[in-house]
């Protein structure tokens, strides 16, 4: 007997997987759903009053117990054991929804080649499924995802669909390379597609100016490296006006000997 092979499986085509009405899938959920209500009401209807009975017997033994045997301090004992095990769960949601659900559902963020070289991609919305089907001789990949976190309609996802599927960035994200994701002309609210039209804004990837960029740098690292004194332009305008500093020192001692010395009085 040959082995079940998922590369032995043959790929859906891109027709076929735009023919799949997602309302059939939604109907069918909510009959089976129908289905398990009526079967628990059954169940109920035939269990439920004693279990009820069992369930507040159970909790007038715990109210008993509470008001007239426990001590103080087991009271307290039990406060504390019931705020860990809150606390307890609370964590543990926490963590499962950090470390299992966004492993399942990772984040999809886009990450545009052109217009982010090296800068922070853009998430799009949660991702939920990848799907591979035939287009022609390629085989390419359909990503479903929420966007925006919502919720609603339940059985209703965005998709693009792409030549390569989204690549893990790391725990919880995926990248996927594209341009912007437009959406479908032919009036699929629920399709986007990858353009890979410029739009507006210049890459960040050209340079302004940068041959003078680098002579602003070079200039400014010569005036701040050796210090003040060794600024040329600086220097420059001070040689221009004082060609020496002995001529202004002379000056200024030839003044003070031409002023007139006030009268030295005589010792007694």
């Amino acid at each position: 007997m040959p082995k079940f092979s998922w590369a032995t499986r043959r790929l859906p085509t891109r027709d076929e997987l735009d023919a799949r009405n997602p309302r059939k899938r939604a109907l069918v959920a909510l009959g089976t759903l129908a289905g398990l209500v009526t079967l628990a009401a059954s169940w109920w209807a035939k269990n439920g009053a004693e279990l009820v009975d069992e369930l507040v017997f159970r909790i007038d033994t715990i109210r008993v117990y509470w008001n007239l045997v426990a001590t103080p301090e087991e009271k307290s004992t039990w406060t504390w054991v019931l705020v860990a095990l809150l606390l307890a769960v609370l964590l543990g949601a926490i963590l499962f929804h950090r470390f299992v659900w966004r492993a399942i559902f990772p984040d999809l963020v886009r990450l545009d080649p052109h217009g982010h070289p090296g800068g922070r991609p853009e998430r799009v919305g949660r991702l939920f499924r990848t799907r591979r089907y035939q287009d022609g001789e390629h085989v390419r990949y359909r990503l479903y995802y929420k966007h925006g976190h919502r919720w609603f309609p339940l059985f209703r996802f965005d998709h693009v669909d792409l030549d390569t599927s989204a690549k893990p960035a790391h725990h919880g994200v995926s990248i996927i390379h594209c341009g912007r994701l437009d959406r479908d002309p032919a009036g699929n609210r629920f399709r986007r597609i990858a353009s890979t039209e410029s739009y507006g804004a210049a890459p960040l990837e050209t340079t302004f100016r940068e041959e003078e960029v680098v002579e602003d740098q070079h200039r400014k690292t010569s005036i701040v490296g050796p210090g003040p004194g060794m600024n040329p332009e600086v220097m420059r305008r001070k040689w221009a006006a004082e060609p020496s500093m002995t001529p202004v020192l002379e000056q200024r001692g030839r003044a003070l000997l031409a002023q007139p010395q006030p009268p030295q009085e005589e010792a007694p």
